[in-house]
């Protein structure tokens, strides 16, 4: 299976270790995985067994999931070529704020919370990291998503 990760950078940041230990999993068991970032450098503080890539090849190849965490990134992943588009939820920001949001309205894209809810507007598969998490967005904005917790390594 061809899966892509859409990264901002790949510097030392807990989600992004999280990523890189996900992609280190799903490489070992045999998938074929590539994280796209804009300068598409290998990660110099951890080990990586994914391959990297500039972002802007994202689009010369056809994947079979694309999965993003990043809110502002889902730009380019609405763009890919992909069966399955993942938005993998690490952070919810301002919880006060996306209890006002409803899905139905558009929301101009500025900033990091325009993003997220624009984000969580599309037809993604969406993924929570915590349990409260995925409660919150079922609960409170009627947002279903799958839960996928982060191991300790």
């Amino acid at each position: 299976m061809k899966i892509a990760f859409v990264e901002p950078h790949l510097k030392l940041y807990g989600g992004i270790r999280r990523i890189l230990e996900l992609s280190n999993r799903l490489t070992r068991l045999g998938e074929q995985v590539t994280i796209y970032h804009p300068t598409g450098e290998p990660c110099a503080w951890m080990d990586c067994d994914a391959g990297t890539r500039p972002l802007d090849d994202l689009f010369a190849v056809r994947h079979d999931v694309v999965i993003f965490n990043n809110p502002p990134d889902f730009r380019p992943v609405r763009k890919a070529s992909a069966r399955l588009k993942v938005f993998y939820i690490l952070g919810l920001y301002d919880k006060t704020k996306l209890k006002r949001f409803n899905p139905k309205i558009f929301w101009p894209i500025k900033g990091r919370m325009m993003s997220l809810k624009r984000a969580l507007q599309l037809p993604f598969l969406k993924i929570s990291n915590a349990t409260w998490m995925q409660r919150f967005l079922q609960e409170e904005l009627s947002i279903s998503s799958e839960l996928l917790v982060g191991g300790v390594n």
